[in-house]
């Protein structure tokens, strides 16, 4: 009966060190986590791209390009090395980027890997109104808070309309789980 014991307690033991797959928990901290980040670095990537100053920018036939690294933010710290484009209009913003991140620790998670963020925002000047599409994909590796491979693929849509505020819809997955299930999020602008 020991050796039985023992097999299985091997069997499990085994499985335990080579799952990557993170769980339902560690899979909310990664979406938390990968949102301040990408959206933190999009905000800091549009006023490089309003001003000039700070980042590399240059003109292109169809807007912007940008680049630059950064080794700390207000809610992390670590290396991210970020490229894109961004096209701004009076009624329009569009920002794609490629955010390379190595040991990026955001309260104890640590992330690396890519993340390929996308902004679309389209206004009505006259109004206030506007519709904002964010979309992430990409592949991280965690540690500390979490531990293991985490893809991501999400998006997130506000619609704003300054009469009767912001309605939010969230759509894709992290890690295999339903961002509509990791976070609520009721009335709040992400990104803010």
């Amino acid at each position: 009966m020991r050796r039985h014991q023992i097999g299985l307690l091997g069997f499990f033991a085994g499985v335990g060190v080579g799952c990557d797959r993170v769980n339902k928990g560690e899979a909310e901290a990664i979406f938390e986590a990968s949102l301040l980040v990408s959206t933190e670095i999009c905000n800091e990537a549009i006023v490089a791209l309003e001003t000039g100053e700070g980042w590399n920018v240059e003109e292109a036939d169809e807007g912007w390009t940008l680049e630059q690294t950064l080794t700390e933010g207000s809610t992390w710290n670590g290396i991210v090395m970020v490229s894109g484009t961004g096209d701004f209009s009076e009624d329009s913003e569009d920002l794609d980027l490629t955010i390379s991140l190595a040991n990026v620790d955001v309260d104890g998670l640590v992330m690396d890997g890519i993340i390929v963020f996308g902004m679309s925002v389209s206004t009505t000047p006259s109004t206030g109104a506007f519709t904002m599409l964010e979309t992430v994909t990409g592949d991280l590796s965690v540690s500390g808070e979490a531990r293991g491979e985490a893809d991501l693929d999400y998006s997130i849509t506000v619609i704003y309309d300054p009469d009767t505020g912001a309605a939010v819809a969230m759509d894709g997955e992290v890690a295999e789980y339903d961002v509509e299930e990791l976070r609520e999020i009721e009335g709040e602008i992400v990104g803010e």
